[in-house]
Parts: structure tokens; C-alpha cells; sequence
């Protein structure tokens, strides 16, 4: 047994259950659970999780734990599938906005063209992770993971999309938050647009919502005609360089996405993969929970 053991471990106590409690083999006594669900600094010192050394699968869970103490805005790991094949990673979570609980899935970096450092189109990107999430930046992309992963961050369908300009500033007038059942917005797509239903579409503080005929459009691979609602899916030859664009739409099928908040509707705050538009200016960080 002693061979088992890691004596360099600083933070957690190494552990087994008895009865309801728990033995630590350091210092021969009975631990509650309840100490072991609190939140701790992990051996590396990077970022938090619980001090039995398991992870929740999302900064949501965390926030609604029983052993979440304010902890705050910062780095935690997090445990998507729980017991399943995929392992622990670090997140970055927002304790704080908008009632708190948000991991972040995507940076979008503000490039002259809108196009990352991963992949060869917004599908492979949003399929695939990308980047560090300790180098979230204006310069730098970054995806947490695909599919399978995001689904298991959204507990709630709450999606944000915040915006900020080169000089890291929020622009609030342009974030908005889609509620959905909590199926992906981003699911594989390519040669199709997806025409996804949500329950809403709302401004930066969630308090001035639609919920008239409104939807998510996203494509992987090519776009939607001059950003309207109602346009399908782009099979041209022309502007073969354009692979992937989203935005919500309200009201039905009627004028360009993006534009019920702030001041910049269709190619000026869509961040098509490939378009010099006016959004390649913006970065953009899409959070769930």
C-alpha cells in the first residue's frame, strides 16, 4: 500500500472511504466528505478543483456545489463526461457575470480576415480544440473542444456572445445571450446551413430578450448570402474563400442576422471566416452554461 501512495502530494489528502466519512493515512483521522468537496488550489498550482482531487464538469457545477465559497473569476478544472473517456481540463470560468457559472468555449481572435490558427474552415474549428486557454487574447484563438465535449457544458442552454474591440474593451451594446434546450449550436456542418431553434435572443444583461421567431443560423464550411435570414446555403463559385459564418435571427426570415442590439447587423458584426468585414476588428468569446 505504501508504494501506492504520494507523499509529495501538498494539497490533497490521500483517501479512502469509511463508512459515511473518509481516512487520511497522514495524520490517522476520519475526514468528512464534506471537507473533501471543497475547493482547492491543485498540485500545480494552475488552477482550482475539488480536494479530493475530482473535477466538476463544468464552472456551472462548481458555482452550485456545496463546497463553492466565492472562489471567483479564474482557472478550474473541469471533468465534462464525469467518469468517462475524456480527461480533465482547464477551464476558464466566469463566476461572476450575469448570475455566474459561464465556461468559456471560444475565443475568436480579431484577425485581418476573420480566420484561426486552427483548422481550414469554421467547422473544423468549432470540431476540434485549439489553442491555450492560459493565452486567451485578441491575437489568439482558442476552442475548448468539439461536440461531444460542449454538450456536456451546457446545462442550462445559456449561450453569450461578448464582443470586445483591439483594445480589450467590452462592447456591451453588440454582446447578446441565446437560451436554447441546450443542444449545440455549433454541430458539425458542412454543405448545409442549420437553421436551429432557440427560445430566445437577449441583450448584454439578459433583461431585453425576443422571443419571436427566433433562431440560430450556422454553417461550417461556406456561408449565408449577404448575411440574410432567409438566404441558404451560398454554392457559387465566387467567394470559394468564405468557410463559415453564424448569427441569430428574430422576427422569421426577414433582414440580415445580428441585428436586434448595438448598431452593427449583417457582414459588420458576422465574423465570416474569410471576409474582410468590419467584425474582423472585434474579438469574440462565446460562453456557455
Amino acid at each position: 500500500m505504501k508504494k501506492l501512495l504520494n507523499r509529495k502530494l501538498t494539497f490533497l489528502a490521500i483517501t479512502i472511504a469509511i463508512g459515511t466519512g473518509c481516512y487520511d493515512f497522514d495524520t490517522d483521522e476520519e475526514v468528512s466528505s464534506e471537507s473533501l468537496n471543497k475547493i482547492v488550489s491543485s498540485e500545480d498550482e494552475v488552477a482550482l478543483r475539488y480536494a479530493d482531487g475530482s473535477a466538476a464538469k463544468s464552472c456551472y457545477d462548481y458555482f452550485k456545489s456545496s463546497g463553492y465559497n466565492n472562489e471567483g473569476d479564474g482557472y478550474y478544472w473541469i471533468d465534462p463526461d464525469g467518469s468517462g473517456e475524456q480527461p480533465q481540463v482547464i477551464a476558464l470560468c466566469d463566476m461572476t457575470t450575469n448570475g455566474g457559472g459561464w465556461t468559456l468555449l471560444v475565443n475568436r481572435s480579431g484577425d485581418t480576415v476573420n480566420i484561426e490558427s486552427c483548422g481550414e474552415n469554421l467547422n473544423d474549428f468549432f470540431q476540434s480544440s485549439c489553442g491555450n486557454v492560459f493565452n486567451v487574447s485578441f491575437d489568439e484563438s482558442y476552442n475548448i473542444g468539439n461536440t461531444a465535449l460542449r454538450k456536456n457544458l451546457v446545462s442550462q442552454g445559456d449561450w453569450r456572445f461578448q464582443i470586445f474591440d483591439s483594445e480589450g474593451v467590452h462592447l456591451e451594446e453588440q454582446t447578446y445571450i441565446i437560451h436554447n434546450n441546450g443542444s449545440d449550436l455549433f454541430p458539425d456542418s458542412v454543405g448545409e446551413v442549420n437553421d436551429l431553434p432557440v427560445f430566445s435572443v437577449c441583450d448584454n444583461n439578459d433583461s431585453n430578450c425576443d422571443t419571436t421567431d427566433v433562431f440560430f443560423k450556422w454553417v461550417g464550411d461556406r456561408f449565408f448570402n449577404i448575411a440574410l435570414c432567409e438566404s441558404g446555403y451560398f454554392t457559387g463559385d465566387r467567394l470559394h474563400a468564405l468557410k463559415g459564418v453564424y448569427g441569430y435571427c428574430h422576427d422569421g426570415l426577414q433582414g440580415e442576422a445580428n441585428s436586434k442590439f448595438g448598431d452593427k447587423p449583417g457582414y459588420e458584426s458576422l465574423k465570416v471566416w474569410g471576409h474582410m468585414s468590419r467584425a474582423r476588428v472585434f474579438q469574440e468569446q462565446i460562453w456557455v452554461r
